[in-house]
Parts: structure tokens; sequence; C-alpha cells
């Protein structure tokens, strides 16, 4: 929380001197300063992402409504006729 007011203390401060004109700030300053703060904030930071793993949710959601293939098959030893006659013994 300390971190949270000192940027925003930061960044009162760059608009304050980018309207009074004191001590040269300029534009530069303040999107520094916003930049900066944006960068630095852990909520945004959080924010970024639980929408990360909304998206990975979103996609294994997708994945199930999609068709699904199987297989199954059975493999063993021994011959059958194609015309079903039987062997003569």
């Amino acid at each position: 929380m300390h971190y949270k007011k000192t940027c925003l203390f930061g960044l009162s401060l760059a608009c304050y001197f980018s309207i009074t004109g004191f001590a040269g700030a300029s534009q530069i300053g303040l999107d520094y300063s916003i930049r900066a703060a944006l960068k630095n904030s852990p909520e945004l930071l959080i924010s970024e992402e639980r929408k990360a793993q909304s998206s990975y949710a979103l996609d294994a959601e997708k994945g199930g409504l999609l068709p699904q293939v199987s297989f199954t098959g059975n493999v063993g030893k021994g011959y059958k006729d194609p015309a079903g006659h039987k062997e003569a013994d």
C-alpha cells in the first residue's frame, strides 16, 4: 500500500510541475511518470495475470465443445472366413 501512495504522490508532483512549468518539468516527465506508475503497479500486474488465466480457461472450455474421436479394436490370433463358410473337419 505504501508503494501505491508513493507512485500516486510522484504522479501528482509530475502533474503539478508540468502545469506550473516549475523547474523545467515537461510533458515528457509526466508521460514517464505515468508509464512508470503503470508498469510497477502490483494491482495492474495481478489484473494482467488474471486476464491470462481467464483466457487459458476459456480455451480449455472451447476444447470440450469440439468433436471427439475415439477408436477401439481387438487383436487376436485366428482365421475367420469373410464369406462365413465353416471349415471342413
